[in-house]
């Protein structure tokens, strides 16, 4: 089977890290995407769970209204209330969160639009920019 979802949105609420008695760190934030479709639009509100190091990562560098690119696999945890009564939560267990807000420009220095760090090409999308698609051959996306 295949799980798998990406999701391109801004934070609903800082995110909160812990750690597990192991010493493990675990990040939890809400996430909204919209969706448009023909004259209307969509808002899917998601909960994002992040393991580790990048759990760090995204508590130190993310707040409430960041745009992340988050990619992962769905997961349902279910449980039995106070009156015995199952109940079910959807979440995404992120495998990967990248920070897409843009670099704040420094005074008096040009701006560079593309940055090559360890062979990996990392490009600042401007927030006028909507991405469609990701897969394994590019980005494709929609100037407004």
């Amino acid at each position: 089977m295949f799980n798998k979802v990406i999701l391109v949105g801004n934070l609903t609420r800082d995110p909160e890290v812990r750690f597990t008695p192991n010493g493990k760190a675990v990040a939890k934030f809400g996430i909204a995407t919209n969706r448009k479709y023909g004259d209307k639009e969509e808002t899917f509100f998601g909960e994002v769970t992040v393991w580790d190091r990048q759990a760090e990562n995204v508590a130190e560098y993310l707040k409430k209204g960041s745009k992340a690119l988050v990619s992962g696999r769905l997961n349902t945890n279910k449980w039995e209330d106070a009156n015995g009564k199952t109940q079910s939560k959807t979440e995404i267990i992120a495998e990967e969160v990248k920070f897409m807000d843009s670099k704040p420009k420094k005074e008096n220095t040009p701006s560079d639009e593309t940055v090559v760090e360890n062979g990996r090409i990392f490009i600042f999308i401007p927030d006028s920019v909507e991405i469609i698609w990701i897969g394994e051959r590019g980005l494709e996306v929609c100037l407004n």
